[in-house]
């Protein structure tokens, strides 16, 4: 029996009704894509009809794969403005350490999703990282970015989504608050895995970017690498260190990037007439900062 007849046959059990949907980066990382799957999630659940997501591995290429259904599961969530996103795993929750290794790793209870020091336990280089714990910190953040709450969990626990639902203090709860929260826009620009080209940018406008919450001027741009078109998603790399520090939907073709960058606004009359929409590269609104 194949996995969607599989939760067919558990959930019709309960007069439950499941639909297949496969999803590909692509579905999300385009604009009128992402919304009409947004729309497609949300009449399947106005319906009552529980929709069971995977990957379209068949037609989807290595670099730009999800990658993991903890991630994939994370911007679901965000898309239907979830209550609340669970993720089955192995461990009880969150550690301080490997339960495996350390009996006195403590269990974490609850934290904000955004802190940092989950990586440390948790990242490459961490004791937890082996145990594939680090995607699901990362899908816990991601989650975050779209207003929803996360609990990591041991699917073994008996009745542990019914618990978790009724409140019950089991496994590690991932929380966001509104500073913690970027509009829906912001969400889907940073799950973005493959990008349209590059914008360099010098060190003040990295930093008016990523310490001041400023949209990013033309003068700032130092290079534009790649080619793409007005409205497409960017990275923007910080041009001493080569990191990139966000991604965001630009407001200039690649030809007419290559032209403004470096000027100030002042001599856009006479490039492209009189349009405030044209003052800036990107838009603090559609700009997600990634460090």
């Amino acid at each position: 029996m194949g996995l969607i007849e599989t939760w067919w046959s558990a959930l019709i059990q309960h007069g439950i009704q499941s639909s297949q949907l496969l999803l590909t980066h692509d579905d999300l990382s385009n604009r009128s894509r992402y919304l009409n799957t947004t729309g497609a999630l949300t009449q399947l659940l106005e319906w009552r009809v529980l929709p069971v997501i995977n990957e379209n591995d068949t037609i989807t290429i290595d670099e730009i794969k999800f990658g993991d259904n903890d991630t994939l599961g994370a911007m679901a969530a965000a898309m239907v403005n979830a209550d609340l996103y669970i993720i089955l795993t192995d461990q009880e929750g969150v550690f301080t350490d490997n339960p495996r290794d350390n009996p006195d790793a403590k269990m974490i209870r609850q934290e904000r999703a955004m802190a940092d020091y989950l990586f440390d336990i948790a990242g490459d280089g961490g004791k937890l990282g082996r145990g594939g714990m680090l995607t699901k910190i990362r899908a816990g953040r991601l989650a975050a970015m779209g207003g929803c709450p996360t609990v990591i969990v041991s699917g073994a626990i008996d009745d542990v989504i019914t618990r978790v639902v009724s409140g019950e203090a089991v496994g590690t709860l991932l929380t966001t608050n509104e500073e913690d929260k970027i509009i829906a826009r912001k969400q889907w620009l940073a799950a973005h895995l493959r990008m349209s080209g590059s914008l360099v940018v010098d060190a003040g406008a990295a930093k008016a970017l990523t310490e001041h919450n400023r949209s990013l001027l033309p003068v700032g741009v130092v290079e534009v690498r790649g080619g793409f078109d007005e409205g497409d998603v960017v990275e923007i790399v910080h041009q001493d260190t080569g990191e990139r520090i966000a991604v965001g939907q630009v407001n200039f073709s690649s030809h007419e990037a290559h032209r403004v960058a470096r000027e100030r606004t002042e001599k856009f009359d006479k490039i492209f007439g009189s349009n405030e929409d044209r003052v800036v590269m990107v838009h603090r609104d559609n700009l997600a900062i990634t460090v």
